[in-house]
């Protein structure tokens, strides 16, 4: 597991990437960083695209409020806030 810190405008978050279930996906993200772009939300989710290209590794359908995912078909990575529409 790997610490990170993420700015979004003037609010600063400390996260894991956590290497042990999707090994090569949390290597990826940690070799791109830091990573910049534009955040966009989908219901309580936020997301940016990044410029990581990668399958998925170790899909699942149901995430906790405070994961980090990748999402392989708009290479971007995702922060659960809480519900999304789906």
């Amino acid at each position: 597991m790997e610490k990170i810190v993420i700015k979004v405008g003037e609010s600063t978050l400390e996260a894991v990437i956590d290497t042990t279930k999707n090994p090569k996906t949390g290597r990826a993200v940690l070799e791109a960083l830091p990573i910049t772009g534009v955040v966009s939300r989908w219901g309580d989710e936020i997301y940016f695209e990044t410029m990581i290209e990668m399958g998925k590794e170790t899909a699942q359908d149901k995430v906790d409020v405070g994961d980090i995912a990748f999402w392989p078909e708009g290479n971007a990575l995702c922060i659960f806030c809480g519900p999304t529409p789906a």
